[in-house]
């Protein structure tokens, strides 16, 4: 099995294919993927989802997302969560939506891994569990997926199904502001009113050690904002 950061250059490269295909692109990765080869399938489930090079037609891209789901293509299995998630090409079925997710979720995809967590978060096709949802936002996010980082700072800040930490908050908000996110931004104001300069020192050791490991900067806090949370 590919690892996470190797599924996600598959996608990438899977979206790059998709954009820029022309009919006959079509009709060979059609061949191919009648052949059961799980990239063409995939490609052709996306062409149908996006109607690029083709009529829109989102149960045919269910139908070719199984096809390579099935054959345990972590791709194929993420998005036909997402088809079960929106109910496009299929009965919206918030369960099988979670069975998908959690198989892609397994083998490491970050964006499945953030879509199980928020289901656990809001116990939607699966019994709402705190401690679950953490968990794969946890996998997700040290993997540096923006929403499921957010998502752990809004956990940890407002004490949902945890005792709150605004150390833990303070440093996942900050990694989100870094990418410009201007909500990120405002909670992490907010946090810093609210914390003592200890607990302010800590998260930010604690930002210190996640760029040691994951090079990317962080962007300082604005200074005054208006509060988007309640701590």
């Amino acid at each position: 099995l590919f690892t996470g950061s190797e599924w996600a250059r598959d996608q990438e490269a899977i979206v790059a294919n998709v954009m820029s295909l022309t009919k006959q692109d079509v009709a060979i990765d059609e061949k191919h993927a009648q052949s059961g080869d799980v990239k063409a399938q995939t490609v052709l489930g996306m062409t149908y989802a996006l109607g690029k090079a083709t009529s829109q037609n989102y149960i045919e891209a269910a139908k070719w997302y199984r096809k390579a789901a099935d054959q345990g293509f972590t791709v194929a299995q993420y998005e036909l969560g997402v088809a079960y998630d929106n109910g496009k090409g299929l009965k919206r079925n918030y369960a099988e939506a979670v069975r998908w997710y959690r198989k892609a979720a397994e083998q490491g995809f970050t964006e499945a891994q953030t879509n199980l967590g928020y289901a656990y978060e809001q116990g939607q096709g699966v019994k709402r569990d705190y401690a679950e949802s953490i968990k794969w936002y946890q996998k997700a996010a040290e993997k540096g997926s923006i929403d499921a980082q957010f998502n752990l700072g809004l956990i940890y800040a407002t004490g949902k199904g945890v005792t709150p930490d605004v150390v833990a908050a303070y440093m996942w908000f900050s990694l989100v502001s870094a990418d410009g996110d201007p909500q990120a931004m405002r909670n992490v104001a907010q946090l810093k009113q609210r914390m003592t300069p200890e607990q302010i020192a800590q998260a930010r050791n604690k930002i210190a050690e996640w760029q040691q490991k994951n090079p990317k900067p962080v962007a300082p806090p604005p200074e005054e904002s208006e509060p988007t949370i309640s701590l």
